[in-house]
């Protein structure tokens, strides 16, 4: 009988022992197999994240983009805005001075016109031309040894400058420029006459006046409204109208 607990008692130990085994290698399993799984998804999340910075990166890069191309294009179109008002000021301010010399309203200027003159515009500025000037830049030549002796030899021959031209505009004069419905004057140490019949045009570059003419131009330098003014009165005056 005590044989048979004996037995009893060993066989319950290695019952015992054998569930308390595998329950702890369950347990393990379980431990790595959360490991594996946690590492996995990770690595899922991370490439996820990833690609979803990279995609924020793409519409970042090009919301700034479109962004600053929307800036240059309202800077341009400001620009487009204040040179249109500029222009139309501009035409404004020419037709308001027009409209004045229509009425009668004219300049007074510290000049003596004849009789049936009447004076349109006067401008500070200067008188310029074009002028032809000549240059030396070296001399050429042609030359001969002539030998004496085995020590002593010269050099003869002709030495002739070389010259070239240039046409350079050379400032005249200082002083007044008028414009009335005979001629121009331009009054400074002397006085330049031209009629209107001998000018056979005027160009304005944005910064000189020319008036083409018989002989030398005369180039008078001057601002975009001066211009304005002044090219419109002649309009005027070609149509009978001043």
């Amino acid at each position: 009988m005590d044989i048979l607990i004996s037995i009893s008692g060993i066989l319950f130990l290695i019952c015992v022992c054998t569930l308390t085994w595998h329950l702890s290698n369950k347990r393990k399993m379980g431990k790595n197999l959360g490991r594996k799984l946690s590492f996995s998804e990770y690595d899922r999340l991370n490439k996820a994240q990833l690609k979803k910075d990279f995609q924020e990166f793409k519409e970042q890069a090009k919301r700034e983009k479109e962004e600053k191309r929307r800036k240059e294009e309202e800077l341009i179109a400001q620009r487009e805005r204040e040179k249109q008002e500029a222009k139309e000021q501009l035409k404004k301010e020419v037709e308001q001075y027009i409209q004045k010399l229509k009425d009668g309203n004219y300049p007074n200027v510290p000049i003596r016109l004849a009789g049936n003159e009447k004076p349109y515009y006067q401008v500070y500025s200067t008188w310029q031309e074009l002028r032809t000037k000549h240059h030396s830049v070296s001399y050429g030549h042609l030359q001969q040894n002539i030998k004496i002796t085995d020590w002593l030899s010269f050099n003869v021959g002709n030495i002739t400058p070389t010259t070239y031209t240039t046409e350079d505009l050379e400032i005249i004069d200082f002083g007044d420029f008028f414009l009335t419905n005979k001629k121009v004057l331009f009054v400074g140490k002397n006085t330049q006459k031209i009629d209107l019949s001998e000018i056979l045009k005027f160009e304005y570059d944005g910064m000189d006046l020319t008036i083409v003419k018989e002989g030398k131009n005369a180039i008078i330098p001057m601002k975009e409204k001066d211009a304005a003014i002044i090219l419109s009165i002649i309009d005027n005056i070609d149509k009978g109208e001043l």
